[in-house]
């Protein structure tokens, strides 16, 4: 494990949570890129359908040309490390250098225009948002006189990454964020998601218009401005839990809870994440933390079977991957193992007739009950 201790990765996974809501990436990078022992670490955020850089964040340790990195954004779909990534699901990691060695990408121009003068030879990196329209990824990389990745870096990465997953579907989804010092402000004018902020009772500090209209349509949460609750005793006391372990920040807190849908009604996806005082423009310190209420109308799930004549296995295993869990989750919810879960999975995209996950939303999103 890279040299960090308890306090150190505290701190850092808060600094992970600060980026969702500041928007800036740079800070915590350099932290990352010194843990890691790296030359350079980014953030990338790219619109896959509209084949577009939508935010690209780096430090280095090196000074280089602004227009090396301008020549490599242009090209980003080339690059072979990427490509090999649109196989990954979300919150995998990515040990590009390992599973496409240097050697392979030397006859490439864009080695030659964009890896040598950018001290690319180890490379590895997460892939953190893949929901249908964004591909983001945090990458670190490291120069040919450099040893390459081991495995302490990799369960480094691997327990930062939760973190860093949820930091980036938050910063999707909160994008004025960089433009308010004040979240509440933030809140109010966000229009994506429900959004709210809650202490550690569940009491609402504040919200915007589609967290009430999801607490008044939903029969999961109770209608309620001041509180937030749901329904069904066991799940309210869960919630209950998670806010106090966002509110007072643990690590290992627990990050969201699925409320299934039923034939007529959205799953709603309630999503939790750290706060830091510093949004609210207050003096007092509050604990508190930031609620996602996502809505999304109900898969007929019996039409794709029908279409793509899928297994009962088949189609539990791409529920799963419908709601962007992990290859390894997929694994340990199903009981099989990793290398069964990706056969699967290579089954699955070959009669749905797509090969990455960003495909596969796509598809599955044109049977949205609403559309049917």
């Amino acid at each position: 494990m890279p040299h960090i201790n308890g306090t150190e990765l505290s701190s850092l996974i808060g600094d992970i949570y600060d980026c969702a809501i500041s928007g800036n990436w740079k800070d915590l990078l350099e932290r990352l890129r010194i843990v890691m022992g790296s030359n350079k670490a980014f953030f990338a955020l790219w619109n896959a359908p509209d084949n577009d850089m939508i935010s690209f964040e780096m430090v280095t340790d090196f000074d280089y040309d602004p227009a090396v990195m301008e020549c490599y954004l242009q090209r980003f779909p080339e690059d072979p490390w990427y490509q090999s990534s649109l196989a990954k699901l979300e919150g995998e990691i990515n040990r590009f250098s390992d599973e496409i060695p240097i050697e392979q990408i030397q006859t490439l121009s864009i080695y030659q225009d964009v890896f040598v003068p950018m001290k690319t030879h180890h490379c590895v990196g997460a892939t953190v948002v893949r929901d249908g329209v964004h591909d983001g990824y945090v990458v670190f990389n490291r120069g040919a006189d450099s040893p390459a990745y081991d495995e302490r870096d990799l369960a480094f990465l691997a327990q930062v990454t939760p973190h860093l997953r949820r930091a980036a579907n938050i910063h999707t989804q909160l994008k004025l964020a960089q433009n308010h010092a004040n979240i509440l402000t933030t809140i109010s004018q966000a229009t994506r998601n429900g959004l709210l902020v809650c202490d550690e009772s569940g009491r609402i500090l504040s919200m915007n218009p589609a967290a009430q209209q999801l607490l008044t349509d939903s029969h999961h949460l109770v209608d309620d401005s001041t509180t937030l609750s749901l329904h069904t005793p066991y799940l309210n006391k869960r919630l209950r839990a998670m806010l106090k372990q966002n509110c007072f920040f643990q690590g290992d807190a627990e990050q969201s809870l699925l409320l299934e849908g039923h034939e007529d009604s959205a799953d709603i996806l309630i999503g939790l994440s750290p706060l830091k005082d510093k949004y609210f423009g207050r003096q007092e310190a509050q604990a508190c933390c930031l609620v996602t209420l996502s809505a999304d109308d109900a898969l007929n799930w019996d039409a794709i079977n029908q279409e793509y004549e899928l297994t009962p296995r088949e189609v539990e295993l791409l529920q799963w991957i419908y709601k962007r869990k992990s290859v390894s989750c997929l694994a340990d919810e199903m009981g099989i193992k990793v290398t069964t879960a990706r056969s699967y999975i290579q089954n699955i995209y070959k009669k749905l007739h797509v090969s990455t996950q960003m495909d596969l939303m796509v598809k599955l999103s044109q049977f949205k009950s609403g559309l049917l």
